[in-house]
């Protein structure tokens, strides 16, 4: 069982991926709708209610009700409030006006018989739709048990997953709603700050990496640019990541900049560039395959090929 979440929050830096863990946990636990500190107030779970003879019996009814009810189209709703008056009708020869018309000699101008009342379900249809909605009962509160206990699990895990300073945020808070609301109205940035942290990032990993493994850069590529994304940041803006990313890896693999540079100009002209990521990914498998010809090892600590590139520094 979850005790605590891989990351503390130490900082306002660490809220995101604080809180998307925590996002994560709840979401597993089925809870994530209850507990999410956007929301702008609690929401309650309710216990499922037992099924009986009586409720069955009303379920059955409205859904043949509901059955058997005409259906009016939308665009016939507002004329059938207020109908156009028929015209008149053309008098028959040789009636007088004011003769009643003979039986059956009319019957285009009668109403329409109404729609035969709904009968009511028999006994044995309640008694199998019972067992039915039993059933559906057992599963319900089987669901209701589980997030019950993760919802009584959650605030220890909060509290366990915090920086001593920020446990005071949690103090006197009945559910772990409210802990998440009160450490997101203390801990978390506000857009502004966030944003301007996310664009000193993206210009610091215009850089090629030093002292970190071109994984750990590549994947900071990919985070800063989902959270740029997310902000609306112009610098992140199709196409300029991709020409910022290859011309910090210039001098790293020059053959990937030579080909990519080449092909996203292409793209760029006819309007539909990849995706960002699958440049990331592109990079990644290139930087693979020239480690394998280099004899760079792929697992275990910083490859051959990274800590020669480290040797020999990149300046621009």
């Amino acid at each position: 069982m979850t005790t605590k979440f891989a990351i503390t929050l130490n900082s306002s830096g660490d809220w995101e991926p604080w809180i998307e863990l925590a996002k994560s946990h709840a979401t597993a636990q089925r809870i994530w709708e209850y507990v999410n500190p956007e929301n702008p107030q609690r929401i309650y779970l309710s216990e499922p209610t037992i099924p009986t003879t009586d409720t069955v019996h009303q379920l059955l009814r409205s859904e043949r009700t509901s059955t058997l009810a005409p259906s009016i189209p939308l665009s016939e709703s507002s004329e059938a409030e207020d109908p156009p008056a028929p015209p008149p009708r053309p008098r028959r020869r040789g009636r007088p006006p004011n003769n009643p018309v003979p039986q059956g000699d009319n019957d285009e101008d009668a109403d329409p018989p109404p729609p035969p009342a709904p009968q009511g379900p028999t006994d044995t249809e309640v008694e199998a739709r019972l067992k039915i909605e039993n059933i559906r009962y057992k599963h319900a509160y089987q669901l209701y048990s589980h997030q019950q206990q993760a919802f009584n699990v959650l605030p220890t895990i909060i509290q366990n997953s915090v920086n001593r300073g920020y446990l005071q945020h949690t103090y006197n808070c009945d559910s772990a709603y409210e802990m998440l609301v009160s450490l997101k109205e203390r801990v978390a940035p506000d857009d502004f700050a966030t944003t301007l942290d996310v664009r000193m990032q993206y210009k610091h990993l215009s850089k090629p990496p030093k002292g970190q493994t071109l994984d750990t850069w590549v994947n900071k590529w990919e985070e800063i640019y989902q959270r740029g994304i997310k902000l609306n940041i112009p610098d992140v803006a199709a196409p300029n990541p991709h020409f910022d990313f290859l011309n910090a890896v210039e001098n790293v693999l020059p053959d990937f900049y030579t080909v990519n540079q080449d092909l996203l100009l292409k793209q760029a002209q006819a309007g539909k560039v990849m995706d960002f990521p699958d440049l990331l990914n592109l990079f990644r498998n290139a930087k693979r395959m020239h480690q394998v010809k280099q004899g760079g090892r792929l697992l275990g600590g910083e490859s051959a090929f990274t800590a020669s590139l480290q040797k020999e520094p990149v300046s621009f």
